[in-house]
């Protein structure tokens, strides 16, 4: 998962950027259905490759279904075997690669996804979840080469644009992070965590009133969008806008407690306090 965590160094640090949607970026690939169905109707008795394949496709789908319940070292060894059986079967080195990452065996996801892609270069998943992987091992540039990989062989997928535009963001590349979030928004009108996330960047290239719109955009798709609100709190007093900016602290402090969220509740707190001690203190205007 891609983590980040921003600050601004006039008043306060940032909530940090969105991480939901790389998970789903890890989509397991069914068993392929000319296995299951075509093949079955008019089967060779004499063909081996018939059998290995049947039998590799039935370990696929064990290790499919053992992964959704949660058997992730049984989903490994489901998988393995299919591999034994069939070399050149890309979606269970791809699968593995998924459980893999799943139990942080980071190193072995890499060489599945990239068998994977061997097998069948143009593979868009697997470069996509192979840079997940990669910036989690803090190879950015990598990631974003694999990003890339991805977009080029297809152009209109939004979660390659907003993945990569979390990494290009991690090496300080503001510009071309805003341009890939704007690409993701436009090809998802409602990628919530695309309009929070380029809130951010903006926040950090001082569009203040730009980002207030993205993190107003994201409250308006996810009401409950705590991190939102309290970025566009931090945006509105940065502004001077102190009566929205105890506004937005109050909702996100109400659902960070609602989360059970007890670092950014206290945080919360401490800024409504701050606000208001500083208003009481200010000289009111004759």
């Amino acid at each position: 998962m891609l983590v980040g965590s921003l600050s601004v160094t006039v008043l306060g640090e940032l909530a940090g950027l969105s991480t939901v949607n790389l998970a789903s970026a890890k989509i397991m690939i069914p068993p392929s259905l000319s296995l299951n169905q075509s093949s079955v109707h008019n089967p060779s008795p004499f063909s081996n490759q018939f059998l290995i394949s049947q039998s590799a496709d039935d370990y696929f789908s064990s290790g499919l279904e053992k992964y959704e319940q949660g058997d992730l070292s049984g989903a490994i060894a489901d998988y393995t075997q299919a591999i034994r059986l069939k070399p050149n079967y890309a979606d269970a080195y791809y699968n593995r690669g998924i459980v893999k990452s799943d139990i942080e065996d980071l190193t072995g996801a890499i060489v599945d996804y990239s068998e994977a892609i061997r097998l069948k270069p143009s593979y868009p998943e697997a470069f996509l979840n192979r840079g997940n992987v990669k910036d989690d091992l803090g190879d950015i540039n990598g990631a974003i080469r694999d990003y890339s990989q991805a977009i080029r062989i297809k152009p209109d997928y939004g979660i390659a644009y907003y993945n990569r535009g979390i990494s290009q963001n991690k090496l300080k590349k503001s510009r071309a992070a805003l341009a890939d979030y704007n690409e993701a928004i436009r090809l998802d009108p409602e990628y919530v965590n695309a309009y929070y996330n380029r809130g951010i960047v903006k926040d950090e290239l001082r569009d203040y009133k730009g980002a207030i719109a993205d993190y107003s955009e994201a409250i308006r798709l996810d009401p409950e969008y705590a991190n939102a609100y309290y970025n566009r709190g931090n945006a509105y007093e940065l502004l001077k806008d102190t009566a929205k900016a105890i506004a937005d602290f109050q909702i996100a402090a109400l659902l960070y407690r609602k989360n059970g969220d007890t670092t950014w509740l206290n945080k919360s707190r401490q800024r409504i306090q701050s606000l208001e001690q500083n208003a009481t203190q200010s000289p009111k205007k004759k």
